[in-house]
């Protein structure tokens, strides 16, 4: 019955944010994603500040389960395409590079701002690859597991970093276009183009209506949606096996396995062998992807609605320094780094990634229509495959990240991290590929 009154009120608050994002254009503008509105009203009525909604404690676990299947549905049933891997190598470098950086830069702040502020979870500042760099589902996740291992506060301020991306993406990124289309940096625009109000939110004209999947076998036998939840479900399940085989042959080692990983072991052994065999054809990625963003829907509202009131109020200065310092570096790089690496259409190419790596992939994709609004650029595929090129290591420090992080000598090992990978990105980048552009 537990189980059931938590749907309930998840679903109910779910649906109430969606409401009031539809009658507040503003939240609309900043694309702000209904789950986040839901958790914020689910976090005021519940027992922190009104107490008049129930919240189990069983809420504040679901981000913990339901992560398994997002990261798995992310692996499962993408393909590899060489040519278009090949081509948007320029994009891969400065999106890989810059993640290395928001690595080093955060984890290098929140260290010096934890000396003075004691009580902030260790190596905090790790937040920038999930808030800034995936958003509201990887902050969720990676939080989930802070909060395993006795840090709760990391999701308050992981949620809180991942509004503020969100809001910056566009309130930094439209004055970025204007400034770029005055310089002469846009080949298909010469002045910003207004998006459709279907784009932001309300009723989708029918002729833009599309399905949510497609049936890959007669549903007589069995629901199309099962049973892509079935192949998403062996590879979680493949994963435990090898788990509890590794722990029982091996070592005991095999026991730190974090669950996250499972499910993308399961799907890299799978998905092979149903290409290889010819059973691929019964795989819908669209399903599999809506079946990711479903539980990620939960994730967030049951997150925002669970974070710590009193643990935000507490930590809202360092928190704001942070963004401020994180969000001037960034978008420093950003937009230099792509003007030196990349060869053809630098300026699409910045937009996609600057909104993809502050907020989220949506508004990289809004910004880009604005300059770009008949899709002639490359930047929209060059995004999905940096993406995807980029994905073992993006999905793998979900995981990983937060491990390292409360190590003895994490700090050191994340800031390695970092900037290995911001120097070898951006060393290729520059070595290789330098178009010794100048913008500014």
């Amino acid at each position: 019955m537990n189980l059931l009154m938590d749907f309930m009120i998840l679903n109910i608050f779910l649906g109430l944010g969606w409401f009031v994002r539809e009658k507040f254009t503003v939240l609309q503008r900043i694309f702000m994603p209904s789950s986040v509105v839901g958790g914020i009203m689910l976090l005021i009525c519940g027992p922190q500040v009104l107490n008049i909604v129930p919240i189990s404690p069983m809420i504040g676990k679901y981000p913990n389960f339901l992560i398994d299947i997002i990261l798995t549905c992310l692996v499962f049933g993408t393909r590899f395409d060489r040519k278009r891997a090949r081509s948007y190598m320029d994009y891969t470098l400065v999106a890989a590079g810059t993640y290395g950086a928001q690595m080093f830069f955060g984890v290098g702040i929140s260290f010096l701002l934890s000396k003075i502020w004691t009580s902030m979870p260790p190596n905090w500042g790790i937040t920038a690859i999930y808030s800034f760099f995936a958003g509201h589902g990887a902050a969720g996740s990676a939080a989930a597991i802070f909060t395993e291992k006795g840090y709760p506060d990391f999701m308050g301020i992981s949620m809180v970093v991942a509004t503020v991306g969100l809001v910056a993406a566009l309130t930094i990124g439209m004055p970025l276009l204007n400034w770029g289309i005055r310089k002469g940096y846009c080949e298909f625009v010469d002045k910003p183009e207004k998006l459709p109000p279907d784009y932001y939110g309300g009723p989708m004209p029918p002729e833009k209506q599309t399905p949510i999947g497609t049936v890959k076998t007669s549903t007589a036998g069995i629901n199309a949606i099962a049973l892509q939840m079935f192949f998403i479900s062996l590879c979680m399940m493949l994963g435990y096996v090898l788990r509890l085989a590794g722990v029982t042959y091996i070592s005991p080692y095999f026991k730190n396995v974090n669950d996250l990983v499972l499910g993308i072991i399961g799907a890299i052994i799978i998905w092979p062998i149903m290409c290889k065999t010819g059973a691929d054809v019964y795989v819908d990625k669209k399903t599999c992807s809506n079946i990711s963003g479903f539980c990620l829907e939960y994730l967030i509202v049951s997150a925002v609605g669970t974070i710590s009131v009193s643990a935000m109020v507490s930590f809202i200065i360092p928190i704001t320094i942070y963004c401020v310092l994180m969000l001037a570096i960034l978008t420093f790089l950003y937009v230099y780094m792509s003007a030196k690496i990349c060869k053809e259409q630098w300026f699409e190419k910045m937009v996609v990634v600057f909104g993809q790596c502050i907020g989220n992939a949506a508004t990289g994709l809004t910004l880009l229509r604005c300059i770009d609004p008949k899709n002639e650029s490359c930047a929209g595929d060059a995004g999905g495959m940096g993406l995807f090129l980029f994905m073992p290591i993006w999905v793998g420090m979900i995981a990983v990240g937060p491990e390292l992080a409360v190590l003895e000598n994490g700090t050191t090992m994340l800031l390695g991290f970092g900037a290995g990978l911001m120097a070898v990105c951006y060393g290729i980048g520059l070595l290789f590929m330098n178009t010794h552009r100048k913008i500014f």
